[in-house]
């Protein structure tokens, strides 16, 4: 066999008809140790077979001459163009390596189809064999879906359980870095999908499931997430981009969840919008207790709006901010009724603020006015011939009484 098979391949003197019932006889009568020793690895033998097993027709039948020729080939690595012709016996065999052209007529033929249509993931799990062998191929089967007419309806999953076991399948067979391919699978199911519960399933899928919009917008799945994550993670800024007021789901404290939500919204500014944000907090104001300081973490004009709309208590928030925090929180909170007391205004008011400070007509002037209360802080800085003509004017245009002294 180590020489014969060559030589067939090799003889220029035989037809293509003779060539190929020498080659398959040949295949036939091979021994399996020493095929594989002097034959499997021969690439003119591989290319031959590769451009000719159609012509081969012992592979329609089911016997032993069609089981050891077949064999053979799959020791070759021959990948069959069309599995219609091919024997059940015969053609699991080159199913459960993967050796078969990912096309609609072979997926058809696997799944006991006569004629070729769409076969999706979960229609292929009724053949073990073949789904577990062309999941490492999902990128072949991906690309055997972008390229079908887009009047066609191929999606790779119908329902929302065997979406997810495919996901977590994929996961397996696949490495962590295939996480794109696993988007995919899961961006080309049916757009009606929804995983009502994804609790058990691994970090990745979560993810995945929230970034395609395949997961139910509950705070269960929203928790799940993150829970695993520690964070909020873009899959969950999605999800509540697309649904502000996810479906609340029990008595559970979402307080630790809605913090990091006002955190991230510096992290997902385009999906944690004000809009979004505000209205996950008026959906789960009664499932949280924020401390103060945590709604300050927002970006700024979010921190305005929750301000603006009463969240947390006024004198603790007030409390809470930081001349660090962006001038527009704190001249939202100075502005907001009741009027802060003086120390309140001292703390709130830095010497870079003065100016836009007396200038706020929201601002109940006799608030402004205290800051007469705080001339050698905010005169003392870099900007102290600014402020005190800021303040002189803010004075003069009033009527107030103001000595001289204390600006000088």
């Amino acid at each position: 066999t180590s020489d014969v098979i060559p030589s067939i391949v090799n003889d220029p003197s035989l037809s293509d008809d003779r060539k190929s019932s020498l080659f398959e006889a040949a295949l036939v009568g091979s021994q399996n140790e020493h095929f594989s020793l002097s034959v499997a690895g021969d690439e003119r033998v591989r290319l031959y077979a590769q451009q000719n097993h159609a012509r081969f027709g012992s592979l329609g039948r089911d016997d032993a001459e069609a089981a050891t020729a077949a064999s053979r080939l799959v020791q070759l690595g021959i990948v069959i163009d069309d599995l219609g012709p091919l024997s059940v016996s015969v053609r699991g065999l080159f199913v459960e390596q993967g050796l078969f052209a990912m096309t609609v007529a072979n997926l058809s033929v696997i799944v006991g189809r006569e004629e070729p249509t769409w076969v999706s993931l979960e229609q292929l799990k009724t053949s073990p064999t073949a789904y577990n062998s062309t999941l490492p191929r999902i990128g072949d089967y991906l690309e055997l879906l972008e390229s079908q007419e887009q009047s066609t309806e191929t999606p790779s999953a119908e329902t929302p359980m065997v979406l997810a076991e495919i996901l977590e399948d994929l996961l397996a067979a696949l490495s962590e870095d295939e996480e794109l391919q696993i988007r995919a699978v899961a961006h080309n199911a049916l757009p009606s999908i929804r995983v009502l519960d994804i609790t058990q399933n691994a970090e990745i899928v979560q993810e995945v499931l929230l970034l395609e919009h395949r997961a139910e917008a509950s705070t269960s799945n929203l928790l799940a997430r993150f829970n695993t994550s520690g964070t909020v993670t873009e899959g969950i800024a999605t999800a509540l981009h697309d649904e502000p007021r996810p479906k609340i789901c029990d008595d559970t404290d979402l307080s630790a969840f809605v913090s990091s939500v006002l955190l991230a919204t510096e992290t997902y500014p385009e999906l944690l919008t004000d809009d979004v944000v505000s209205g996950l907090v008026d959906q789960l104001h009664e499932h949280i207790d924020i401390p103060a300081a945590t709604w300050l973490t927002a970006t700024p004009s979010l921190s305005v709006r929750l301000i603006n709309e009463g969240r947390g208590k006024l004198d603790e928030l007030r409390a809470a901010a930081e001349p660090t925090h962006d001038w527009s929180v704190r001249e939202a909170l100075l502005a907001k009724p009741p009027a802060p007391n003086a120390s309140e205004v001292g703390e709130l008011v830095s010497p870079e603020d003065v100016a836009a400070f007396l200038k706020n007509e929201a601002i109940d002037v006799n608030v402004r006015a205290s800051v007469s209360g705080y001339l050698d802080l905010l005169l003392t800085s870099t900007q102290a011939t600014q402020n005190a003509n800021a303040i002189a004017t803010f004075f003069s245009e009033r009527s107030i009484s103001l000595s001289l002294d204390g600006i000088h």
